[in-house]
């Protein structure tokens, strides 16, 4: 783990900061010290550009992405050529079934093409006051959090994850049409409380004990299994 990520790898001539430590990375160094992650990637790439490197637990290196070019690339015009990768796919896959988020190659095409028709402009159009009342209960919660002091910094990066599940949820499930209407994921939010996502005190863990906690019955009789 020192001399193949440092002088063989084909990532090799990929900017990134000296690495100190073989065992713990770049996680040792000042970059991710007493840093939030998005903080820390958001400083590599000020300082590095557009792609960056940098190396995890054993040295293994990864690619950290900001350059909007390339992100289109991964993401839109080539984004088969790049499986998503999942160190929890297993486990995710078992309770959820492969939905979308999971599924890849032709599997991954399949229901997208099914969903397409849910993304026409009409449709999105009727989706927008949902996504303003979203932002509204969003931006409540993080003056709530600045409350009097004005110089507050505040976390946003688990906000936003929770934010976009509970504007899922409350999308599709309004429309009665939607092909993705009774899949197990939306059904789990429609059984969770209101607004269960945005709760900004909730972990992702907590989050998921809660929607198994509520849905668990549901889950092992096969009630939430599409129809």
């Amino acid at each position: 783990f020192y001399i193949y990520p440092l002088y063989l790898s084909p990532l090799r001539k990929i900017p990134d900061p000296p690495v100190y430590n073989f065992i713990l990375g770049h996680y040792a160094s000042s970059y991710f010290s007493n840093k939030e992650l998005g903080e820390a990637f958001a400083h590599l790439s000020n300082q590095y550009g557009g792609i960056v490197k940098y190396h995890g637990l054993f040295n293994e290196p990864y690619i950290l992405i900001s350059d909007q070019k390339l992100i289109q690339q991964i993401l839109v015009n080539r984004s088969y050529d790049y499986p998503k990768f999942f160190l929890s796919k297993t486990i995710i896959k078992d309770l959820f079934g492969e939905g979308i988020v999971l599924a890849a190659g032709n599997s991954h095409k399949r229901q997208r093409k099914v969903m397409t028709p849910s993304f026409a402009f009409a449709n999105i159009k009727e989706m927008v006051p949902t996504f303003v009342q979203a932002g509204h209960k969003l931006k409540d919660i993080w003056i709530k959090q600045i409350g009097n002091n004005k110089e507050e910094r505040i976390t946003i990066t688990e906000s936003i994850p929770k934010i976009t599940l509970d504007v899922i949820g409350l999308v599709v499930t309004d429309q009665k049409n939607s092909p993705m209407r009774g899949t197990v994921l939306l059904s789990l939010l429609i059984k969770s409380n209101d607004s269960l996502l945005i709760d900004e005190q909730l972990t992702h863990s907590e989050l998921i004990v809660s929607v198994w906690t509520t849905s668990k019955d549901e889950i092992m009789n096969g009630y939430l299994i599409p129809k």
